[in-house]
């Protein structure tokens, strides 16, 4: 096997086997994990964050969080573990902290330089054979477009730049989007003296009779199978394909404070909202984009290896005029990168490797999977499909993905299951079924129950079998399953 020198842009997946460096731009092992209570720090991290995962679904293999830690963990917790993780494994040696890659390119031998400036070394160049950038997605925030947003004059955040409910006290504060921040935020708002939390989301379900809004989400959803089924509660069977692969949002409790409005029409010259089912509410003090993240490491890499560049390079690309369209407008967002060979492998250039583009996943779990597919085509011990292979192959994945584009290339939600066993096959390295059943639990709960997180998972020591405890709110029945 060739002695290879890989560079790695982003504080993870090292130990890949060959002479490794890891450029990791904070000061810190951990990434988005570290918290910084200065808005304006590159951190993406809130002082009350809990995951939304618990850590049987989080943890790598052969290191298990500590017993003592919560199921679902602070960010304080995920940070001890990355950091014990590293040290364990050794990861911290190959760590150059405090270093920003700036640029890479390719010199007239093919090795790829990476330009790094940190504080101790100044600006210089690294050479290496392989690079990997798995940087996340967290830092570049994503703002959705508002009709007339210049004619609102309160303060405009996004929930990158949020760390604590302290500056809202008494405030009327507009929420754009309800994922897993928007959902938190805003509950976090009116536990904590604001005056109103005004949640605006494509994911709103219109009030009727007394019920609130949003009371009947995925109702009928009894379980999800370890291959990604959803089986509904009068048996019928949903293949992971015909489901949405984002799930609704969580339901409200009947006692919720908050406000529920669909999305933004436009604002009109007084500074009053407009939603797109006629209501409207006065001018808020705040408005708070809960509305994700973009790619951004394209910004560092070499033109013409990512689309919309690389399009230039392709006279028939095997897509029809909408679709390549909407292509290029997700990939010149920063929504998606393509073209990628299984969301791992530049197709342009494989000595290029993704980790961490997918997200609706066991995120962990996903980072180590395509770790150990990348570490083994490096070390030439899988070997990819042609490059033409590689482009059909991603074209039809395209094809196949439900619009809009920018938001469903890199989702996996249900089709966890079938990324995570193809990634297996590809990488000749066997994923443990228990764990997809237990993911599927998991989310089930999230999607279900608003107080998920009071679950429990639990492995017995004897029979390595694990049990999921959960008693919903207002329930008098505690709901048990096991995992064989």
């Amino acid at each position: 096997m060739q002695n290879l020198r890989v560079g790695v842009i982003g504080g993870g997946a090292a130990g890949i086997g060959h002479s490794v460096v890891v450029f990791e731009k904070n000061s810190s092992v951990g990434g988005v994990w570290n918290y910084n209570e200065d808005p304006t720090a590159d951190s993406c991290t809130y002082e009350s964050l809990r995951t939304n995962l618990p850590t049987v679904v989080m943890q790598l293999k052969g290191f298990p969080f500590p017993a003592e830690v919560p199921c679902y963990p602070s960010h304080v917790d995920v940070l001890n573990y990355l950091k014990s993780y590293a040290a364990h494994f050794h990861v911290d040696e190959v760590i150059r902290l405090n270093s920003s890659v700036t640029r890479v390119y390719k010199d007239e031998n093919s090795a790829w330089k990476i330009c790094v400036s940190s504080p101790d070394r100044g600006h210089y160049e690294e050479a290496v054979d392989r690079l990997v950038v798995c940087n996340g997605h967290f830092s570049k925030p994503f703002y959705s477009t508002v009709t007339g947003i210049e004619n609102f004059r309160g303060t405009i955040e996004h929930s990158k730049t949020y760390r604590a409910p302290g500056p809202y006290v008494g405030k009327n504060v507009l929420i754009v989007g309800r994922g897993p921040s928007g959902d938190e935020i805003s509950k976090e708002l009116m536990e904590n003296g604001a005056k109103s939390a005004i949640v605006s989301s494509e994911k709103y379900v219109a009030q009727t009779s007394n019920e609130s809004p949003d009371l009947q989400p995925q109702a009928s959803v009894d379980h999800i199978e370890a291959d990604g089924t959803v089986v509904l509660s009068d048996g019928t069977r949903l293949a992971p394909d015909s489901v949405e692969a984002t799930p609704q949002a969580i339901p409200l409790d009947v006692d919720d404070s908050r406000t529920m409005k669909p999305s933004i029409d436009y604002i009109d010259p007084s500074g009053k909202v407009y939603f797109i089912d006629g209501s409207y509410i006065e001018t808020p003090d705040a408005i708070i984009f809960c509305t994700g993240y973009v790619y951004s490491f394209g910004d560092v890499l070499p033109p013409g290896l990512l689309f919309p560049e690389a399009l230039s390079r392709r006279e028939n690309i095997g897509l029809d005029e909408d679709l390549t369209a909407e292509v290029v407008a997700a990939t010149t967002a920063g929504h998606v990168v393509a073209p990628t060979y299984k969301q791992v492998f530049s197709v342009e250039d494989p000595t290029l490797a993704f980790i961490g583009l997918p997200f609706d996943t066991t995120t962990f779990q996903c980072f180590e999977l395509q770790s150990i597919w990348m570490a083994r085509v490096f070390s030439g011990l899988v070997e990819l499909p042609s490059q033409s292979e590689m482009i059909s192959n991603f074209y039809e994945e395209i094809r196949q993905t439900k619009s809009p584009l920018r938001k469903n290339v890199h989702c996996l939600g249900l089709k966890h299951f079938r990324y995570f066993t193809e990634i297996s096959e590809l990488s000749k390295s066997p994923v443990d079924v228990v764990d997809f059943a237990l993911f599927g639990d998991a989310a089930y709960l999230l999607v279900n129950f608003e107080d998920f997180r009071s679950a429990t998972y639990r492995q017995d020591p004897v029979t390595r079998k694990w049990t999921r405890r959960f008693k919903p709110k207002g329930s008098l029945t505690e709901l048990v399953k096991t995992f064989d």
